[in-house]
């Protein structure tokens, strides 16, 4: 479990740069639909090499599952992914 410690629908922004390497990144994901206000913005840099090879698709469908909504296409290059996504 991930917790904050902060109080719901406190943030406007959160962001996730190399923070979601791990096997419970959902956790995270779930945290940040929690604390962000209805209309907060996620914004996620993330090492293109853990999500090449079809795995964005699953973070993208992660974050979705999660109640966001993605904004805009995805933005990568060769070392970063760039993610955003706004609270549904």
């Amino acid at each position: 479990m991930v917790a904050t410690g902060l109080a719901d629908q406190t943030l406007d922004v959160a962001v996730f740069s190399l923070s979601l390497m791990g096997l419970n990144y959902q956790d995270y994901l779930r945290e940040a639909y929690r604390v962000l206000r209805h209309g907060g913005w996620l914004k996620v840099v993330e090492p293109a090499t853990r999500w090449k090879d079809g795995n964005l698709e699953e973070l993208l469908s992660a974050m979705t599952s999660c109640g966001f909504s993605i904004v805009g296409r995805p933005s990568c290059n060769d070392r970063f992914i760039y993610l955003d996504a706004i609270k549904s």
